[in-house]
């Protein structure tokens, strides 16, 4: 299989389990979780609990830091993997 191919399935395919395990199998306190909890007051000293998922958002940089990483380690993986010799 042609390396390069190797290198970008692996990014594909690795941003996209990435994406669906950090937005549907995490919580915002998760460092790899791409949900955040916009505030929506001034009051520093206000508590709230909020259970309902729906007032969670994704963060766009955390979408966007995690597609550099994967497209970084495709390209790595790319130069790593050596080039097959054609035996003429």
């Amino acid at each position: 299989m042609n390396r390069k191919i190797i290198g970008y399935l692996f990014a594909v395919l690795g941003f996209l389990i990435w994406l669906y395990v950090s937005s549907h199998h995490s919580a915002a306190g998760h460092w790899w979780s791409v949900w955040t909890l916009p505030e929506k007051h001034n009051d520093p000293h206000h508590i709230t609990i909020i259970l309902d998922p729906s007032f969670y958002k994704i963060s766009p940089p955390k979408v966007i830091i995690g597609s550099a990483v994967f497209i970084l380690l495709g390209v790595f993986l790319t130069l790593l993997i050596p080039k097959s010799r054609q035996n003429a």
